[in-house]
């Protein structure tokens, strides 16, 4: 910018030539991006959870891309660029919150199922108090699905949800932990048989969601940009 400086030409060029980050935020960004494609690497998706203990910053920073690309879309001050939306789109992150956070609890719902046997949690469930309540909330869209009422609910996630053995009725949920025990061995024996499956057709539907919500987006993004 002109002003008095004790860089030099071979200061800068020995700088470059260690990679020294001369946009900070940049860096910070691709460092992140990293550890997301490491995630992805290791889980298979890029929906990281908020609170995963291996990934603790990588949670919120996928949360804020969202929360940024949403800025631009409402032509609002934003740190999202096409470069970083089809640098993210390109690994399959999902733009869609609301999608990214069913399967979020989703896989958090799996976990329980994998450490207890069972997928009945009551709506109160302090070890993870939201999971509680989308567990409760999912019952509420079936009952609206079901009577052909407006409802998230679709034949995909009630597919899904039932392999993994999800209880419908709330009654059910209350049993006693007596009437659940026998239970247990045969949904732990199901959940293996059905494993694969889960696997695959999560899989499958990420890249749906994920081929789709990027032809839509990308469109969107660049009318953004021609009008600028």
């Amino acid at each position: 910018d002109g002003k008095t400086s004790s860089i030099t030409p071979k200061r800068i060029a020995l700088l470059n030539k260690i990679n020294f980050a001369w946009r900070v935020q940049e860096a910070a960004w691709l460092k992140h991006y990293k550890d997301l494609v490491q995630y992805k690497e290791k889980f298979g998706d890029c929906m990281v959870s908020l609170c995963d203990e291996n990934f603790p910053q990588l949670g919120l920073w996928v949360k804020e891309q969202r929360r940024h690309y949403s800025l631009l879309v409402q032509n609002k001050t934003s740190h999202m660029t096409l470069d970083r939306f089809q640098t993210l789109s390109n690994i399959g992150f999902c733009w869609a919150s609301h999608e990214a956070t069913w399967w979020q609890r989703y896989k958090e719902l799996q976990q329980v199922k994998e450490r207890e046997g069972t997928c009945k949690i009551p709506t109160k469930y302090p070890p993870n108090p939201k999971l509680g309540t989308w567990v409760h909330h999912q019952r509420r869209q079936y009952k609206a699905f079901k009577r052909g009422k407006r409802s998230h609910m679709t034949l995909e996630r009630i597919r899904m949800l039932e392999m993994i053995g999800f209880v419908w009725s709330s009654r059910n949920a209350t049993k006693s932990q007596s009437e659940n025990t026998s239970h247990i061995i045969a949904n732990q024996n199901q959940m293996a048989r059905n494993a694969p499956e889960v696997s695959n057709t999560i899989e499958r539907v990420d890249k749906h969601i994920d081929e789709t919500s990027r032809r839509h987006n990308m469109l969107t993004l660049l009318d953004i940009l021609l009008e600028d």
